[in-house]
C-alpha cells in the first residue's frame, strides 16, 4: 500500500509579492466608427504618448484633451492611432474610421 508522509519546506525571509506584472492591455478607443471625438480611456494620460496617422502614413498633430481626441476638422477614412506606454515601452495601435 501507499505511504503517507510528511515533508517539510523551508521558506526564505522574502516577502511574498508580485514584482513584474505586465499590464493587461485595457486600453480602448470608442466610438468607432466616429464622426468626431474619439475618447479614449487612459487613467495615467501622462505615462502614455500619442501619434495619429492618416492611411498613408502621415502624422497627423492631434493633440489628447480630456482623454479624448477630436477628429471633426479631419476627411472621412482610416486613420491608426498609435498609443505607447512609456513605463513599460509597449505600444498598442487602433484602428479608427472617421465618417
Amino acid at each position: 500500500q501507499g505511504q503517507v508522509g510528511l515533508k517539510m519546506y523551508k521558506f526564505g525571509q522574502e516577502a511574498l509579492s508580485i514584482t513584474n506584472v505586465e499590464e493587461v492591455n485595457t486600453i480602448k478607443a470608442f466610438p468607432n466608427p466616429t464622426k468626431d471625438i474619439l475618447t479614449l480611456n487612459l487613467l495615467n494620460k501622462e505615462n502614455y504618448s500619442l501619434t495619429v496617422f492618416s492611411a498613408l502614413g502621415q502624422q497627423i498633430p492631434l493633440k489628447i484633451k480630456n482623454n479624448q481626441l477630436d477628429f471633426s476638422n479631419l476627411s472621412s477614412g482610416i486613420y491608426v492611432v498609435s498609443i505607447k506606454n512609456n513605463i513599460q515601452n509597449k505600444t498598442t495601435h487602433f484602428k479608427i474610421i472617421k465618417q
